[in-house]
Order: structure tokens, then C-alpha cells, then sequence
């Protein structure tokens, strides 16, 4: 192996893991052939030039495709992160205000924004080792979150994120679903 081959093979690191296992031999090979065609010297500092160009390039084009796919299947969980603060905060602002009193009204809601933060945060925490029942758990607490926000806040922005709460608590239970599923499969004999 020639040291222009070790610095690539260093160099394709940048690649996400599975690019590199399909595409990682022929990529040397070209570079090879691409050194070889020019001869040395001068030649080789340009193929240099467009070789660590085109690699980093790419491999960002790469990484960010995996990210937004990863982003489009899993978007929910940051609204659960979001939510969680957001509730939280709301919840505790409210039980905290000062020159109010303390009402009925207000400790339901108080109520609601701090179980369905826990169960968010209760799902998050547990979601790594059990994924059904940290989904669920997302999804329950995102449920009443959103749907006291539509009760207390009629305010077209405070619409608007109760729908997103909704929708990603769907996504939760969909997410717990189909892993379910995919976990119920019979898995080929390889």
C-alpha cells in the first residue's frame, strides 16, 4: 500500500460507515488509476486538490442526507424535547405567579403541563432500552399537553404548536407501532 493510499484510506473516514464499506475500494482504485494516468510530480498535487475537494464535498452531502433522513423519520422527538421544556416551564410559571391567586382552574393546568412533562420525560429516559413503551410514553404525555394548550391558550401561535404537539404524539404511537411490528417479524436465516 503506497502512502497516497493510507492518507485516503485515513482521508474516506469522513464517510459514514456503510458508504465507505461499498464504495471505499473502488474510490482508492480510481485514485490509483487517476495518479497513475498523471504521471507524478505536479500532476499528483492537482489530483490532490480535486481528490480532497470532491471527498469532503461529498462526504457533507452524505452526512447531511443521512441527517435529514433521520430528522423526517424521528421529527417528533424533538418536539417532545421541546414540548417537555415548554411545558414544564409552563407549568411551573404558572403555579409560581405571584400576584395572582391560586385558583382551581389554574392548579388543573398546572396539573395537566406537569403529568404530561413527566410521562415526555419518563418516555425519553426510557425509549433507548424500550423503545414501545418510551414511545407510548412520549405520545401520552404529548396528548394532554397539546389538548391543554387548545383549553387554556386561544391564541392562533399556541393553536398551531397544540396541532404539532398532536400530530408528533400520532407519530409516537405510529413509531411504537411499527416497531412492534418490525420486532414481531420473523427475521431471515442468514
Amino acid at each position: 500500500m503506497t502512502m497516497h493510499e493510507r492518507v485516503y484510506r485515513s482521508l474516506l473516514l469522513v464517510f459514514p460507515s456503510d458508504h465507505r464499506a461499498e464504495y471505499g475500494e473502488p474510490m482508492v482504485q480510481l485514485l490509483r488509476d487517476r495518479l497513475a494516468h498523471e504521471g507524478g510530480g505536479i500532476g499528483s498535487v492537482k489530483v490532490w486538490f480535486e481528490v480532497v475537494g470532491d471527498t469532503i464535498t461529498s462526504a457533507l452531502s452524505e452526512r447531511t442526507e443521512i441527517a435529514v433522513d433521520s430528522f423526517k423519520k424521528n421529527w417528533w422527538l424533538a418536539v417532545a424535547v421541546i414540548s417537555l421544556v415548554m411545558l414544564g416551564g409552563f407549568g411551573f410559571g404558572m403555579g409560581f405567579e405571584g400576584d395572582q391567586p391560586f385558583d382551581v382552574l389554574t392548579l388543573v393546568f398546572v396539573s395537566i403541563e406537569f403529568a404530561a412533562s413527566l410521562a415526555i420525560l419518563a418516555g425519553l429516559v426510557i425509549r433507548p432500552k424500550r423503545r414501545v413503551l418510551g414511545s407510548r410514553l412520549i405520545g401520552i404525555g404529548l396528548i394532554p399537553g397539546g389538548l391543554s394548550l387548545l383549553a387554556f391558550w386561544w391564541f392562533p401561535p399556541f393553536i398551531l404548536l397544540a396541532l404539532v404537539l398532536l400530530a408528533a404524539s400520532v407519530a409516537a404511537f405510529i413509531d411504537a407501532s411499527n416497531y412492534r411490528r418490525i420486532a414481531s417479524e420473523p427475521q431471515p436465516a442468514t
